[in-house]
C-alpha cells in the first residue's frame, strides 16, 4: 500500500477498503446474506491459487531514514543520496484461501480483494 501525501496508515487501509468495494463491484463478487443479516460464502473453500512474495529492502544513508512510501523509496535509492538494494525473502509462496485472508487483514487491506471472506471462503459470483 503506497501513502499519499500526509495520509496516514488508518486512512489508507480506508482508502484501499473503499477501492475494493468497487473492485469487488466490477469483478462481480458479492456476499450472500442469510436471513439473520450475516455473510456467508458461497461454498467453504475456493480452488483459486494465492501466492505471497516477500521482498526485503535494505537502505544506507548519513542520517536516519524515515519514507515510509514506496514510490519515494525508489527514488531515493536510484536517483536520490541512498543506496539500497533488494533482496527476495519469500518468492511465490503458495496459499490457501483462509492464509491469503489473513494476510491481506495484517496489511490492513480487504479478503474481498481477491473476491474472498474473512475466513478464507469464495464470495458469490454474480
Amino acid at each position: 500500500m503506497i501513502l499519499q501525501d500526509n495520509e496516514t496508515w488508518e486512512d489508507a487501509a480506508k482508502r484501499l477498503h473503499r477501492a475494493n468495494g468497487i473492485l469487488q463491484d466490477a469483478l462481480g463478487c458479492d456476499e450472500v446474506e442469510d436471513e439473520e443479516g450475516t455473510s456467508e460464502a458461497s461454498s467453504p473453500t475456493t480452488s483459486q491459487k494465492f501466492y505471497r512474495t516477500v521482498i526485503q529492502i535494505e537502505i544506507l544513508s548519513e542520517e536516519p531514514y524515515k519514507t515510509e512510501n514506496i514510490l519515494n523509496i525508489s527514488h531515493d535509492i536510484t536517483e536520490g543520496h541512498y543506496s539500497g538494494s533488494l533482496t527476495d525473502i519469500v518468492r511465490n509462496e503458495e496459499k490457501s484461501g483462509k492464509e491469503m485472508a489473513d494476510l491481506l487483514l495484517a496489511q490492513h487491506s480487504d479478503p474481498g480483494f481477491f473476491c474472498l471472506n474473512e475466513d478464507g471462503s469464495a464470495l458469490e459470483e454474480e
